[in-house]
């Protein structure tokens, strides 16, 4: 789903992503609410 986000094809993404250094210079997470597991991804 990351790709999907990165080439515009979706707006966001639900689901449990790992955030990492990587990711988080490209995506925006969410701040957790609490620990499930899920988490949104956006696009920056």
């Amino acid at each position: 789903m990351v790709k999907e986000i990165l080439d515009r094809k979706i707006d966001f993404a639900i689901g449990p992503f790992t955030m990492t250094a990587i990711r988080q210079t490209v995506i925006d997470f969410s701040e957790a609410f609490m620990e499930d597991g899920n988490t949104i991804l956006i696009k920056k």
